[in-house]
């Protein structure tokens, strides 16, 4: 559509750049008059916000429980320049920039006068007004007599139609806008068109990522053919939350959840576009040279069907800190910092669809205590309710829900149960009588209480966009209402996109009414948000707020983070799901979500052994860890699959314990504000940004900055072809390590032999890890361990790391965060901060050895240790060497102080 700026509209106000947009071909249509603000809100962010100057009916925003508020209040800009067809604004002494062309409409941004993004680039603005519907009389036949005013030419008048014909057609023509048929079912758009658009080129951009949930590849394909050719998709992508049985891979179909975020990332920027609509989305992905004129680059269009447009604009400079971080931190700061999770939810998770009755639990709980495996929460699915009533035991095969869990806790663990949005019909059931006295339920667009069908059958859908319902909600999970419920049972909530069995795509039409009249159709996407916010708030009030939550959730939208894990749904056991486990849930990451996972097998069909120990392998490095499985499969624990397959999955079990202290560092770094690094990271972030080849890759992936991981993810393989990525200095060193056997490798293709019952887990050099090498039963067990220091030097004979501490469940606990760094033959341990508290304090943890990975460091000549701490110093002799490694053996100092020791190398 053609629109411009009306220049004499244009004024600054509270620091924003306001405007009117007029519709070209009729400027004076003030139906189509647009108002449109520019603002910087966050450090280096644009947000940009339009909507109707005077529309019938406010469009729907996201309210401020999703968009912080630091997002929408406007920082100043240092200089604002003035010019007859435009106006530039610029900020951080005129590092950055953005210059608003008036007509056509168009933005660009600059960073130290380059240009990095520019928006409507190809003038494809859309934006459809909303308008009432127009109305068709139905005269006789008399208003479509035949217009014979041309009888010398029939056949002029028989292919221009009747006036008949002519009316027919527009009423059909305007009856499509304001429904549509599909399949059985017809979607009402009762607030007529009111569809968007605009489109983003990232400038000097050959990869875009992020848009997730979508079962495709990384970095993202192409849905527009270019010059270049190359592999397409013939459809945008879509966001649209689904409940998607038993999902194609590579298409861009949607699934469970939308993030609208885009990343573009090269070498000198971090530059992203956050598309803030809870509508159905499309998103059409092309290069910029594809369009006239328009360059190297990515152009990335947003469509979507209502709502105000809101976008913001992420510029980062890659040089600003050294590290990745800062793209992400202004992301958060518009969407909310991920939560710290409690640490058992760090663990190995085992669950199934369903364990059927307390019997079964108690099974699965003494085996693992039997083969000493690690395990950290056991699972219910629905089977476990009275009949599919939500908050509520099967009274025969859960008769003593109290003492399942006491038995459960009493070796660490916890327990989940499934607490799904879909509330039985039935107004003997508590939960459906108080929602309806409340009359918190979504109606349809006559007025009445949506009914659906789901699990339970006949099923209504509390409204989760009112906050009286979020509040009702969160209530439910008191200990006093939550029958039988313990501080050592959390909850999953499934089924939240939301799913209706017989409603249109497995879900509710978009007529259906929401609080203070909104449809649907504007809010479906963050529907499953609100669920889950809402389960967690319930968590964090049956506690006080002393206490973290877990709460895992299927459906998902920016801002979720805040909120615990997302798992990437209903796969299928197959080599294929293994592959594409790792495209998926670094789509996740990248786009601020931390805390993802595969189902660790594949949901639906029965693996063999070798793929449920592949999976085992590679899972033990998601962030989330979690076997799960469909009720029509076989049973899925590791003893199911034979001594051999069994060992290896305890294996990758241990491995992950192991290095549990960690990863639980790693999510502090993610939801700390003044770190916001990625758990699971693609090659080409951080370190290996000046790396190319890696840009295009998702086989492998960092856990973390210190582990490059490799899947195997094919049958009968045991030699690996790893192609290790550069970094900027290019001198990079990974350490592989098994048993006591250490190779040492530079960047580029190395051939690996010998992963018969393993992957390739990497070492990356110039990176020191804290770790807990001692077998418990649980997370919980090991708090007072001592620590296994492990520092892998790089080719500087340098090394640095952190290490976070707390009571590892408080909301508001102690802490105590600590930075290793290794150089000059010194290991130090500096306090970076810290916290007291007399209610959650910090255990003293001691330290039990240190290992120094180091090529040849074995040759080195050390003749004694020297160890200083408290300001006392003494000397050990309690080392040794091995090839490429020192073991200092048991050091005698605290984890939780500050400490120097000198190996005198």
């Amino acid at each position: 559509m053609d629109y411009a700026i009306d220049i004499d509209s244009v004024q600054i106000i509270h620091g924003a750049f306001e405007c009117i947009m007029v519709y070209k071909p009729d400027p004076t249509d003030n139906s189509k008059k647009l108002k449109l603000s520019l603002s910087r809100v966050i450090d280096s962010t644009i947000r940009l916000f339009v909507t109707e100057q005077q529309g019938i009916r406010p469009r729907y925003q996201l309210k401020d429980d999703i968009v912080s508020e630091k997002a929408r209040r406007a920082l100043p800009f240092d200089n604002v320049e003035q010019s007859e067809n435009g106006c530039t604004l610029s900020w951080n002494h005129n590092k950055y920039a953005v210059q608003v062309e008036y007509a056509p409409f168009k933005l660009v941004l600059t960073r130290d006068n380059v240009v990095e993004m520019v928006v409507n680039e190809f003038e494809k603005f859309y934006f459809e007004a909303y308008r009432e519907r127009k109305q068709f009389d139905d005269g006789g036949d008399d208003d479509c007599a035949p217009n014979n005013d041309d009888d010398d030419n029939p056949d002029e008048q028989q292919e221009g139609g009747t006036p008949c014909d002519s009316k027919e057609a527009a009423k059909k023509a305007e009856a499509a806008l304001w429904e549509e048929r599909f399949s059985t079912h017809t979607f009402y758009y009762d607030e007529g068109p009111a569809s968007i658009g605009l489109d983003f080129s990232f400038v000097d951009t050959t990869f875009v990522y992020g848009i997730p949930e979508h079962a495709s590849q990384l970095a993202l394909k192409n849905t527009v053919m270019s010059s270049n050719g190359g592999d397409v998709y013939s459809e945008p992508y879509r966001l649209w939350n689904l409940d998607v049985f038993e999902y194609k891979l590579d298409v861009p179909d949607a699934l469970y959840g939308a993030i609208p975020y885009v990343l573009g990332y090269n070498a000198r920027s971090s530059n992203a576009v956050l598309w803030m609509n809870s509508a159905e989305t499309y998103v059409d992905v092309m290069d910029r040279a594809a369009n006239t004129d328009g360059g190297d680059g990515k152009t990335i269009r947003w469509m979507s069907d209502s709502g105000a447009m809101e976008a913001f604009m992420i510029l980062s400079d890659a040089d600003r800190d050294g590290t990745d971080a800062d793209y992400l931190q202004q992301y958060y700061e518009i969407t909310g910092y991920p939560q710290l999770p409690p640490l058992f939810s760090l663990g190995h998770h085992q669950c199934r669809w369903n364990y059927n009755d307390m019997d079964e639990v108690f099974e699965v709980a003494d085996k693992f205590d039997a083969l000493n495996v690690p395990n950290d929460v056991i699972w219910l699915d629905i089977e476990h309710t009275d009949g599919k009533r939500y908050f509520t035991w099967d009274s025969h095969n859960f008769a003593d829900p109290r003492g399942m869990l006491d038995y459960v806790a009493a070796s660490g663990r916890k327990m989940v149960t499934i607490v799904d949005p879909h509330i039985k019909k039935d107004d003997a059931y508590y939960v459906h009588r108080d929602i309806s006295a409340r009359d918190l339920w979504i109606k349809n667009r006559d007025g009445d209480d949506y009914t659906g069908w789901c699990w339970p059958g006949d099923s209504r859908y509390p409204d989760f966009t009112n906050p009286e319902m979020r509040r009702f909600w969160s209530e439910q999970f008191r200990f006093d209402k939550y029958q039988h419920s313990t501080p050592d049972l959390f909850v999953w909530n499934d089924m939240n996109e939301p799913s209706v069995f017989n409603g249109p795509e497995v879900s509710m039409p978009i007529s259906n009414v929401h609080w203070n009249g909104v449809r649907h159709r504007d809010v479906h996407n963050i529907y499953g948000y609100y669920v889950h916010a809402a389960t967690f708030d319930g968590l964090l009030l049956r506690s006080d707020h002393r206490l973290r939550p877990f709460v895992l959730s299927r459906s998902f939208f920016a801002g979720s983070q805040k909120y615990g894990a997302i798992w990437t749904g209903d796969n299928t056991a197959n080599w294929e799901h293994l592959r594409a486990s790792v495209p998926m849930l670094l789509s996740l990451s990248i786009a601020g979500l931390p805390f993802v996972g595969a189902d660790v097998g594949g949901f639906f069909n029965n693996p063999d052994g070798e793929l449920m120990a592949r999976w085992y392998e590679l899972g033990a490095y998601y962030p989330f860890f979690r076997n799960h499985a469909h009720q029509d499969t076989e049973r899925r624990e590791l003893w199911q699959f034979g001594e051999h397959y069994a060992q290896r999955m305890k294996n990758a079990i241990l491995a992950r314990y192991k290095i549990l202290p960690y990863v639980y560092t790693l999510f502090y770094m993610s939801s700390s504000h003044n770190f916001s690094h990625l758990v699971m990271r693609p090659l080409w972030y951080g370190a290996f940004r000046s790396d190319a080849s890696t840009y295009a890759r998702d086989d492998a992936f960092m856990f973390g900055p210190a582990f490059y991981i490799q899947p195997i993810c094919e049958a009968g393989v045991s030699e690996v072809d790893v192609h290790l990525p550069e970094n900027a200095k290019r001198n990079a060193v990974y350490y592989e390590t098994h048993g006591t056997s250490i190779n040492v490798y530079g960047s580029g293709t190395h051939h690996l032999v010998g992963y018969q019952a393993r992957i390739p887990v990497l070492r990356y050099g110039g990176h020191i890890t804290c770790e807990k090498h001692r077998i418990r039963r649980s997370a919980s067990l090991m708090r007072y361990d001592p620590i296994t220091i492990v520092v892998a030097l790089d080719a500087d004979f340098t090394a640095e790391g952190y290490h976070y501490m707390d009571d590892e469940e408080s909301v508001e606990p102690a802490f105590i965060l600590s930075k290793l760094r290794y150089a000059n033959g010194k290991l130090m341990n500096v306090i970076v901060s810290k916290k007291t508290s007399e209610s959650s304090p910090v255990a003293n943890i001691a330290i039990e050895r240190i290992m120094i990975l180091g090529k040849d460091i074995d040759k080195k000549q050390i003749q004694q240790v020297s160890i200083t701490q408290f300001n006392k110093t003494r000397t050990t002799m309690h080392f040794g060497v091995a090839p490429n490694t020192l073991a200092l053996r048991q050091p005698m100092v605290l984890m939780n102080e500050e400490f120097v020791i000198d190996f005198a190398i």
